[in-house]
């Protein structure tokens, strides 16, 4: 997946870095992470495809693999980030040797590490 910025929910008092206070209620917002270069970032995905059941059609579905986050991110308030492969490894990740799994998490650890500036989503009106 090409994405050059991701979005996560987090709650406020976890964004503020405070506690919360007495009486006070968890309150998602959502915010937007970019990489501080701009550049696009080639997110390591694994994909499906789930078969018809019944009256329900066959699906293709995805999930970007995350990892513990930058502490840009946990700053931010949020436990995860997406792993951004190298541009150089694309081809390698995309048409996997079956008998070679450690190639694959060889291709995850030698990620990009972009630092990631955030700031709150637009909130639908």
């Amino acid at each position: 997946m090409v994405v050059d910025r991701f979005y996560e929910s987090v709650y406020l008092h976890d964004l503020q870095q405070r506690p919360l206070v007495p009486g006070e209620r968890e309150q998602s917002v959502e915010i937007m992470f970019t990489p501080q270069t701009g550049q696009y970032l080639f997110v390591a995905c694994l994909w499906t495809y789930v078969e018809p059941a019944g009256d329900d059609p066959g699906f293709y579905t995805f999930a970007a693999i995350t990892d513990d986050p930058p502490l840009e991110v946990v700053e931010a308030g949020h436990d995860r980030c997406p792993i951004p492969i190298k541009e150089e490894n694309i081809d390698a990740w995309l048409n996997p040797d079956p008998g070679n799994l450690a190639a694959e998490y060889a291709i995850l650890d030698d990620r990009v590490r972009p630092f990631y500036e955030h700031q709150l989503a637009k909130q639908d009106a």
